[in-house]
């Protein structure tokens, strides 16, 4: 049998719908392609051309002496602080991942900012005026991730007590409206809450019941069960068992079941070395409500291996046994390939068959709403469909789709 290798939540049955993110989100499972390290480690605080501004200069020395290199990026970054005043590193900063995010290659600058978030927290001290920095469009919304993670780390390190740390209000300043800016602050909290509770994914989870409302809860689940997976990619450790490829998800919590469920679809894959067709039998064994959120996390997963190309797209994930639940691996493959550039996201639908293309303008219009808060701005978006069909199932989703958060 033909094995499809290389590298890349779903259904939360909830009023508010769509995230990303980076983000999906996104999004940081593809690491492995930080493999582009640059020679040059040194800035050039000398002979300024008097026509280009010092942030935009250091940025560039930045990114042309490190590339994807993300340790380079933030010892570099670091030391431009060191040398200059504040506001010079903070515009450096701010530069740096605008470049980033308008040069990025499969994703990678998700994985790059996670790092720059870490940093800017470290350099501000301010969680308030860190998140000012955190664009959700850019990087996939990593830079709210660092930041988090770089937060919590410090309580966990200072030996505080998990259970006695607030996080109901962390995110109160971006308003009450679940916005994109609001899914990647509480997927970024999840990220943190995982590392303050040492890893300890039941525990960690429960304190998403602090929030009050569904979509947050499944919103912080969503950073929790992502950094989970990725610390396995990165050190093979973590509550997981060899012998059983669905825990933990098979033991937490049913209101969580379905997002530790998307990414347990990746961890498969890794198990199964990125064979999909026993990954997908593996999901198949899952209690079957529960089924579709792991074809979902597969489809995010393999989207940078049909790199754009409906026709491998479509091999993947009809390689499932099951053919109703193929279109919810797409719809993972449709989350990732427009979490930065909706206009994927559009070109992604376009081509899909005629069968699965209402679910993927769905997708499209649930992402579209949490980008903005007026009809005239999803309007302007949605009118990128292909007919006037899609056109009204963009700007009128069913309340029940995808999360990308």
């Amino acid at each position: 049998m033909k094995s499809f290798s290389n590298k890349k939540l779903f259904l939360i049955v909830i009023v508010s719908g769509l995230v990303i993110i980076s983000g999906f989100l996104i999004n940081y499972l593809w690491f492995n392609d930080q493999s582009i390290a640059g020679t040059g480690r040194e800035i050039n605080y000398l002979n300024f051309p008097q026509d280009v501004s010092p942030e935009v200069l250091y940025s560039k020395q930045i990114f042309d002496s490190c590339q994807y290199d993300m340790h380079c990026v933030v010892e570099l970054l670091t030391n431009i602080s060191r040398e200059e005043e504040k506001s010079t590193g903070i515009a450096t900063f701010v530069e740096l991942i605008s470049m980033y995010n308008q040069t990025q290659q499969n994703f990678r600058c998700h994985s790059i900012a996670h790092h720059l978030g870490e940093w800017v927290y470290g350099h501000t001290q301010n969680l308030e005026e860190s998140m000012q920095y955190a664009d959700p469009l850019s990087c996939g919304g990593g830079i709210y991730h660092g930041i988090f993670e770089n937060y919590f780390s410090i309580h966990q390190f200072e030996g505080v007590d998990p259970e006695q740390v607030e996080i109901k209000h962390l995110c109160d300043d971006l308003g009450e409206r679940y916005s994109l800016d609001m899914a990647h602050c509480l997927h970024g909290l999840g990220h943190g809450l995982l590392i303050l509770y040492n890893y300890d994914v039941f525990n960690a989870v429960k304190r998403c019941g602090d929030f009050d409302l569904n979509v947050k809860r499944s919103s912080c689940a969503n950073g929790i069960f992502m950094q989970h997976v990725l610390n396995y990619y990165e050190t093979g450790e973590g509550t997981f068992d060899e012998n059983d490829l669905l825990f933990p998800c098979n033991k937490i919590a049913p209101n969580f079941a379905s997002t530790c469920y998307i990414w347990q679809g990746p961890y498969i894959l890794k198990q199964h070395e990125f064979e999909v067709y026993s990954s997908f039998e593996e999901c198949d064994r899952i209690n079957p409500e529960f089924i579709k959120y792991c074809y979902y996390g597969i489809g995010m997963e393999l989207e940078v291996d049909a790199g754009g190309k409906m026709e491998k797209a479509l091999q993947f994930c009809q390689a499932g046994k099951i053919d109703s639940y193929h279109k919810y691996c797409l719809k993972g493959m449709l989350m990732t390939t427009s979490m930065i550039y909706l206009s994927n996201g559009f070109s992604f639908c376009t081509l899909i068959p005629e069968q699965f293309k209402v679910d993927c303008y769905e997708g499209l219009g649930f992402w579209i709403s949490l980008r903005h808060d007026h009809d005239e701005a999803r309007e302007k978006d949605c009118l990128r469909a292909e007919n006037s069909q899609y056109f009204e199932v963009c700007m009128n989703p069913k309340t029940e789709s995808i999360s990308y958060l």
